[in-house]
């Protein structure tokens, strides 16, 4: 009998510390808190941060402080630049709000004083309307006068309007960008309509312009497909160019048809960066660069290097760079180096 209820303690304890640490492991992934990235969900689902650190690292380190209500809904975030509230986050402001309406949502943005401003775009407010199931399928950027205006969101053409739709799974499918005057906008490549792919883990792996019979079509830049690989922490670490035959392609402007980020530290910050030409091998102009960063994350230097580990140039005769900033983290210029030393302007 005694072995029998011994048994029985065990299992309920063994099962006790099951659900305490699954709770744990839970509210860890789940939690407001500090973390490097603020959010990574290329999916456009949800807010999801990853990379947590802690209170005393978020002291000297570039980082993000994550509010999440009981419902793991996004509240705001807010950027801080080596410990020190800053204005210049990815965002462009030192504080993004989410409020929650029946049918949408919006975003609003907060300065060091806690006082509602535009953004560094000009952007007042993002108002984003949700399909049946809660999530969005478009948005809106407006001035403090409800005026559309033109952002230039994610390195693409400025827009103000995005209209998405979604799969099954209702991750991104499609989206169509338009400007404040309510026409298409296409991005960098000439692509009207982007279709996304993605991972298991909601990463993404691809956008692409096809054509109507379902085909890959070239862009305007001359590419039709961009592929990508992200690490756990929904980092990229490779990108590479497909024309409409699905072979590499050199990008006309960025100079390499892949591009390989490696040796990344505990923030999720890379060391090296290795290019590749539309034939598979290490770039003639610069193989690899060698990237530093000063404690706080922010990028100090880098260095470019040939195959055979010599120091080079790159297409534009650049072999060493530098980065600096304000005291509250606002980038200024880059200065770039020749191989002799000499600034280049």
């Amino acid at each position: 009998m005694k072995s029998k209820l011994y048994k029985t303690i065990w299992k309920l304890y063994a099962l006790l510390v099951l659900i305490v640490l699954s709770t744990a492991y839970s509210k860890a992934q789940n939690s407001s808190g500090y973390y490097i990235n603020w959010n990574v969900d290329h999916t456009r689902r949800t807010i999801k941060p990853t990379i947590p650190i802690s209170k005393s690292e978020a002291q000297n380190i570039n980082c993000y402080y994550v509010s999440l209500d009981d419902n793991n809904r996004f509240i705001s975030v807010k950027y801080y630049h080596s410990g020190k509230l800053s204005e210049h986050s990815s965002y462009g402001a030192f504080e993004m709000v989410r409020e929650y309406f029946d049918g949408r949502f919006e975003d609003s943005f907060r300065d060091t004083l806690n006082q509602k401003v535009e953004n560094s775009e000009g952007v007042y407010k993002i108002i984003y309307q949700l399909n049946e199931k809660g999530y969005w399928i478009s948005k809106k950027l407006v001035t403090k006068n409800n005026d559309l205006i033109n952002a230039n969101e994610l390195h693409s053409q400025a827009a103000a309007i995005s209209i998405i739709t979604r799969d099954s799974l209702n991750r991104l499918n499609t989206e169509v960008r338009l400007n404040a005057a309510n026409d298409t906008i296409e991005d960098v490549n000439g692509f009207k309509v982007v279709h996304f792919g993605f991972n298991r883990d909601g990463y993404i792996s691809y956008r692409k312009f096809i054509n109507s019979d379902g085909t890959l079509k070239n862009g305007s830049l001359g590419y039709a497909q961009v592929n990508f690989q992200c690490n756990q922490n929904g980092t990229f670490f490779e990108e590479e160019f497909r024309d409409e035959d699905y072979n590499l392609i050199t990008h006309p402007k960025l100079k390499f048809a892949r591009v390989n980020f490696r040796e990344f530290d505990q923030y999720g910050k890379y060391r090296r960066v290795y290019y590749i030409d539309e034939n598979g091998y290490p770039d003639a102009n610069r193989a690899f660069a060698v990237i530093e960063y000063y404690k706080n994350t922010s990028r100090k230097s880098g260095q470019f290097y040939d195959r055979y580990n010599k120091r080079t140039e790159d297409q534009n005769g650049i072999s060493f760079f530098t980065f600096s900033y304000t005291k509250n983290g606002d980038p200024l210029p880059r200065n770039n180096y020749n191989l002799s030393g000499v600034l280049l302007k």
